[in-house]
């Protein structure tokens, strides 16, 4: 017979691994389980912390904060308290104690909640307002307004009863609690595509919370069946007051606009909602949220349910982890502010604003997840300029590998961690671990289907293993979530240069240039590009605009290019325009752009000399080598195979 352990209102089932309460199940990562398991068995004996890396761990090296991490995560589930508990006491320096009252019965607890996904949910008229006669949050007060001009009240009738059909029968919508399940499934949703634009505000103080609730609602709603939620990163370009909804609408190519302000009333912030059909320019449904300094990530989580529910779309919010603590949560969202302005000059660093502020947040709650994915975020690309950037290639992959390990650790289905995990695999390490980036990405992709990261950065692993047919599909996936991003556009006119596509992958980037001029890789992409199309001509113009916005290079620009026009006029123009590239990058010092040179000038042996300081120095242009053209002419040479197979191909 299974056994089942009861404590308080809990029911831990040992061979499910289910821990469930009031018949709702509470959700908590494996390991997290294991060491409650491990507690409840030995209730009232101390386990000490060598036993729990044992017996959960199974003695692999793990830190002691992986530990406290999982006791943290235990406490935030049962709602202990660790200052007077009533089920996990701390015995200093030694380990932990379960102290509740346990009772161990012989048969299968028959109280897990069901979420019945193949059942079928009477789908709700578009046009009616959503239920709010549901249970709110402690703390929080909502309003939604019905637009009448809509609205006739048979159509309010009828959607209210087939909203209660949907709570009697339980075949839809169960309400959320937190730890718990949740899911509605109803009919196919309203709309297959939304963008939620920036939430705007009236006092700058607000900018952090505005924008940090407009990503997380992007996120929430990512989960969404068979809807395709734009990224943040495309939905920003649409930030600020008089922003053309039918031109967002346009660009952002979405049947479906969310969008929202913050204004003050006496000592609460009000967050006004709106959602628009963007084929009919009309307001469908709007919603009033009141926010304080308690309630922000409730708010958050009861805004994302209740368009879902106008939606009639099959949200689910399945919590991996315990919702963190609130004040953690405002912490993650400053850090984040800070985090997406890291591009923009400044003198006090961004990125480490952005570090300071997760890793506050990570001091209050230590199970929360998303902190530490973005301190690996940070440390995966902070420069030199940054107090925390890592001295060594070797210190960087560890410490964002560390964070990443971590952050998988309290939510085991974090799609950004394992998209971050993905990119670290493939470029931070010493040699690019082509299979295992190929997991975590493709395991990004399945726990979120809209993650825009994970879509980019497995259509830049499927390009450079030379899957370019796939990697082109992969691209279309990654526009379509992020349609606005020009470093997803100007990657895939990549693609089709490494498959030998030159005079198409001019097209493609050309036309990224036209659609943004201010994007400065795009020059670099062209430069590299022309070339091989046998355009040297617009290979100098592009590069005179290069070296003179490069502070750098600015110096050289027009020295450079005079001796690039001379090369032009030269009987073989290709031979000089080399000659030229290589006095360039010799005086840069930069190794596989040397390479290059030699390698179109016939002069394999510094060729290969280049390619060998550059593999032994590691880092992301490694992953590039194979797959780059300007190196075609070393491909028949044998020591090639020597440099794929010590990149990892060909093995």
């Amino acid at each position: 017979m299974p056994i089942i352990y009861r404590f308080g209102d809990f029911e831990l089932d040992a061979k499910e691994e289910i821990l469930s309460r009031d018949g709702r199940i509470v959700q908590i990562n494996r390991r997290a389980f294991q060491v409650l398991r491990l507690l409840v068995e030995r209730a009232g004996e101390t386990v000490t912390k060598e036993e729990f890396f044992e017996a959960v761990w199974e003695n692999a090296f793990v830190e002691e904060n992986n530990l406290s991490v999982a006791a943290a995560a235990l406490r935030k589930a049962l709602n202990d308290d660790p200052k007077s508990p009533r089920f996990i006491e701390t015995i200093p320096r030694r380990g932990y104690r379960f102290i509740g009252e346990v009772t161990v019965v012989e048969e299968p607890a028959a109280t897990h909640a069901q979420t019945n996904e193949g059942s079928f949910a009477a789908p709700l008229d578009t046009a009616a307002s959503p239920d709010t006669s549901r249970p709110t949050e402690p703390g929080i007060r909502n309003s939604v307004s019905p637009l009448v001009s809509f609205r006739s009240r048979k159509i309010l009738v009828g959607a209210a009863a087939c909203f209660v059909l949907l709570l009697l029968v339980g075949a839809g919508f169960k309400y959320f609690s937190p730890g718990s399940v949740h899911v509605f499934t109803p009919a196919k949703p309203v709309f297959e595509s939304i963008a939620v634009l920036p939430f705007r505000y009236a006092e700058l103080d607000d900018e952090y919370l505005a924008d940090g609730i407009t990503e997380t609602l992007t996120g929430d709603l990512s989960r969404v069946s068979g809807m395709r939620v734009v990224s943040q990163q495309s939905a920003s370009k649409y930030k600020g007051d008089n922003i053309d909804l039918a031109e967002a609408a346009t660009k952002l190519n979405v049947q479906s606009l969310l969008t929202g302000k913050f204004e003050h009333r006496n000592n609460e912030i009000v967050l006004n909602i709106e959602l628009t059909d963007t084929s009919t320019k009309n307001a469908i449904w709007n919603g009033q949220y009141f926010l304080n300094a308690n309630n922000v990530l409730d708010v958050q989580q009861m805004l994302a349910r209740d368009i879902a529910l106008k939606l009639r779309a099959p949200y689910n919010a399945v919590q991996t982890a315990p919702k963190p603590d609130q004040k953690a949560y405002i912490l993650y969202l400053k850090g984040k502010y800070y985090w997406d302005r890291r591009e923009e000059p400044q003198d006090g660093g961004y990125y480490d604003k952005a570090v300071d502020l997760y890793k506050q947040a990570i001091d209050i709650d230590p199970s929360y997840a998303l902190p530490y994915v973005g301190i690996a975020n940070a440390y995966s690309q902070m420069g030199i300029n940054s107090k925390y950037c890592p001295k060594t290639p070797g210190e960087r992959f560890d410490i964002v590998n560390g964070y990443v390990a971590k952050a998988l650790e309290v939510d085991p289905n974090l799609a950004d961690a394992y998209a971050t995990m993905g990119l670290t695999d493939l470029y931070l390490g010493k040699r690019p671990q082509w299979q295992k980036a190929e997991e975590s990405f493709r395991r990004a992709l399945e726990i979120n289907p809209n993650n825009a990261r994970a879509r980019h950065w497995f259509a830049e692993y499927l390009a450079l293993t030379g899957h370019y047919d796939e990697s082109l599909a992969e691209y279309e996936r990654a526009i379509a979530v992020d349609p606005l991003s020009m470093a997803v556009r100007g990657d895939k006119c990549y693609a089709y240069w490494f498959a030998g596509r030159s005079d198409e992958a001019v097209s493609c980037i050309e036309a990224v240039r036209e659609m943004d001029p201010s994007f400065k890789k795009t020059y670099w992409y062209l430069f590299s590009i022309y070339p091989t199309a046998n355009r040297y001509a617009d290979a100098v113009e592009v590069f005179r605009i290069i070296e003179n916005d490069t502070p750098s290079l600015k110096q050289y620009a027009e020295e450079d290019y005079s001796a690039f026009k001379n090369a032009l006029k030269a009987n073989d123009p290709a031979v000089e325009f080399w000659k030229v590239y290589l006095h360039i990058f010799t005086r840069e010092k930069s190794e596989w752009q040397l390479a290059f040179a030699y390698a179109q000038t016939g002069q394999n042996d510094k060729a290969f000399v280049e390619l060998d300081k550059v593999i032994e120095m590691g880092g992301g242009i490694v992953a590039y080598i194979p797959s780059l053209p300007l190196y075609k002419p070393l491909h028949n040479d044998i020591r090639w195979k020597v440099v794929r197979t010590r990149i990892g191909l060909d093995q």
